[in-house]
């Protein structure tokens, strides 16, 4: 699980979601990916999920903070491998 915190972390780039006019995803602690709009926008428009969280996935704690969960800006393509190595943890 270090590994998959450690990478995950790696692949954070807040730059991504300082374009204006543009969307960014997030990978959340919990294995969900959102999508929002970026730049001046961040954060004042609705999080729309772009893949379900994973069931029972085990708990990470991710770079960015929001609440009480933790995420990174990513990729789409990252998010989804992403995702994909959380629900191979979890087996």
């Amino acid at each position: 699980m270090d590994e998959f915190v450690e990478k995950a972390n790696k692949l954070h780039d807040p730059e991504l979601a300082k374009k204006e006019g543009d969307h960014v995803y997030q990978f959340w602690d919990d294995g969900e990916i959102t999508s929002t709009k970026c730049g001046s926008l961040l954060g004042q428009r609705t999080l729309h999920t772009i893949q379900l969280p994973v069931t029972e996935a085990p708990c990470c704690k991710l770079a960015g903070v929001y609440n009480r969960h933790t995420y990174v800006y990513v990729t789409y393509d990252q998010a989804i491998d992403l995702q994909n190595q959380l629900r191979s943890l979890k087996n």
